[in-house]
């Protein structure tokens, strides 16, 4: 099995090699190293039928992991884990909003109906603070979400797999 890890932090290669030496020696996997989102583009378009797993760094400068990652889905469907050593909401939500972004949903209209999907929830109450803000709270509870974008949320782990979509 070929493993791209596309990640800025040279010591990643070093770490992956260590950890998982016996199956290297074994070539049970193989490795290959991408310091850049851009490079790991590079990299698939030259040896895309190679690589059948990515591991890619959510952050790094220049092509961000997810910007990375929403190229190769363009016109792959190889398997892609982010990982991150943050947790921060910011990154949660930047994931959030490009995967909405993606199936051309806002952000509030899947957060305002990610809830109503729960057997245990009968309605939701957002809060308002002027009558503009009422017809738009309606309009998201109404717009069309695809059940693609629930399965991609899942997938990346935005949302709980287990969670109940339509």
């Amino acid at each position: 099995m070929k493993i791209l890890v596309v990640d800025d932090e040279k010591d990643m290669e070093t770490l992956f090699q260590q950890r998982f030496r016996k199956e290297i020696r074994d070539k049970e996997v193989e490795f290959a190293f991408a310091s850049s989102g851009e490079e790991a583009l590079r990299y698939l378009a030259q040896l895309r039928h190679e690589a059948v797993l990515i591991l890619s760094d959510i952050n790094m400068p220049g092509m961000s992991g997810l910007a990375t990652c929403r190229e190769i889905r363009a016109s792959s469907e190889i398997a892609i884990i982010m990982l991150t050593v943050s947790d921060s909401e910011d990154d949660k939500v930047a994931a959030l909003e490009a995967v909405c972004a993606r199936h051309g949903v806002a952000l509030k209209a899947a957060a305002l109906q990610f809830p109503l999907h729960h057997p245990c929830v009968a309605t939701v109450i957002p809060g308002m603070r002027n009558p503009d803000e009422i017809a738009d709270n309606l309009a998201m509870l109404h717009a069309p979400i695809p059940a693609d974008l629930w399965r991609e949320l899942k997938e990346a782990s935005l949302i709980d797999p287990a969670a109940p979509t339509p």
